[in-house]
């Protein structure tokens, strides 16, 4: 291996190490999301109710969907924010590249994707027991009890698609910074998508896309696809930005 090999792969080890110290509010805002959306979780997200023979039986559901959605919208906020000037600079510190940045940047979030992913999933499990404690209620699983190999492959999916948003996050900053106008496009567009999103065919096919693989190693290898592409447009546009 060669002495600039070295330097640079030197270079992005200690970009990243840095930029896992420096960014530590990056996580604290996902522990606060994390905590709000624990609270939304706590109400009830459906019921129903019914009676035989004399006895009346009323049914409460709960889920941890609301922390799943803070923890997309996060990871994608987090990839904006590594895009911005502001950011950027911080490499200044460094003798890098827009290369070095861009992959320390994606070291960075597939680190903040695991971590999100593995808090997503216990906090799935810590609402059951704040249910329990605050109301009382009697909990049903609604499948059988999971093993390790399951809870590990929900994680892993979990972290999959964390991974994907947080490339999409990226790409769209970094069109943002490339262009200003992209910065009042992509809102648009996103604001659009969100409003009438079951009428946008693209936001269909994305959706069935994803979602409707049913078999692990394709879905993984779909994301890792897709993210490597975005993460890899996003660094070639990147290097464009050097100097600005």
């Amino acid at each position: 291996m060669s002495f600039a090999t070295v330097s640079f792969m030197e270079i992005i080890k200690k970009q990243y190490r840095y930029k896992l110290r420096a960014y530590s509010a990056v996580f604290t805002s996902f522990i606060v999301l994390q905590v709000i959306g624990l609270l939304f979780s706590t109400t009830m997200t459906g019921s129903a109710a019914g009676g035989s023979i004399g006895i009346d039986y009323q049914m409460t559901y709960y889920t941890n969907d609301v922390q799943l959605i803070f923890t997309f919208i996060w990871i994608f906020t987090s990839a904006l924010l590594l895009t911005t000037t502001a950011y950027r600079n911080d490499d200044l510190t460094f003798v890098s590249t827009r290369l070095s940045s861009s992959i320390s940047n994606i070291a960075f979030l597939a680190t903040a994707s695991i971590i999100g992913a593995i808090f997503t999933w216990l906090s799935h499990y810590f609402l059951y027991v704040v249910i329990y404690v605050v109301t009382g209620q009697q909990l049903v699983l609604e499948t059988d009890a999971l093993t390790v190999f399951d809870i590990a492959i929900g994680v892993v999916i979990t972290m999959l698609y964390i991974l994907l948003i947080s490339s999409a996050g990226y790409f769209v900053g970094v069109l943002g910074q490339v262009h200003k106008a992209f910065r009042i496009i992509i809102p648009a567009i996103v604001f659009g998508i969100m409003i009438n999103s079951i009428n946008v065919p693209i936001v269909q096919n994305i959706t069935a896309f994803f979602g409707m693989e049913s078999s692990f190693l394709l879905f993984t290898l779909k994301v890792f696809i897709v993210s490597g592409a975005l993460f890899y447009s996003a660094t070639f546009l990147m290097n464009r930005l050097e100097g600005k």
